[in-house]
């Protein structure tokens, strides 16, 4: 039977027959660089969660002051140090475009003012 040839995931070299026959990686080193690459990725995540987490805290403590009724500047947060870039996705809330945390959101708007939302 024919051996297939095998391209590693990192360099695009041959794999040699003489590497595991699951091995995705010709050499050590390809192996070595594809786990740094992953462990960087899965760091930058690991922080993105935890800015998430101060983020949806922050809301959660201005929630109970504010509720969705009050409208509050922004620069509360801002005073907070609020990543405004860090958000799980977006809703429509009363015809309200949000920025949604985890279980609090929020909407800013052009004013420079906020209103929370919690789901």
């Amino acid at each position: 039977m024919e051996e297939k040839i095998r391209l590693c995931f990192i360099c695009g070299g041959i794999i040699p027959t003489t590497r595991n026959g699951n091995s995705k990686f010709c050499s050590s080193d390809c192996y070595n660089q594809n786990k740094a690459k992953l462990a960087k990725i899965a760091g930058q995540q690991n922080a993105m969660e935890r800015v998430l987490l101060y983020n949806e805290e922050i809301l959660a403590e201005l929630y109970q002051s504010y509720g969705s009724i009050y409208y509050f500047s922004a620069k509360l947060l801002i005073e907070k140090d609020f990543n405004w870039a860090i958000y799980s996705g977006e809703v429509t809330v009363n015809g309200l475009i949000a920025k949604k945390l985890i279980t609090h959101g929020y909407t800013l708007f052009t004013n420079q003012n906020v209103q929370l939302w919690k789901f």
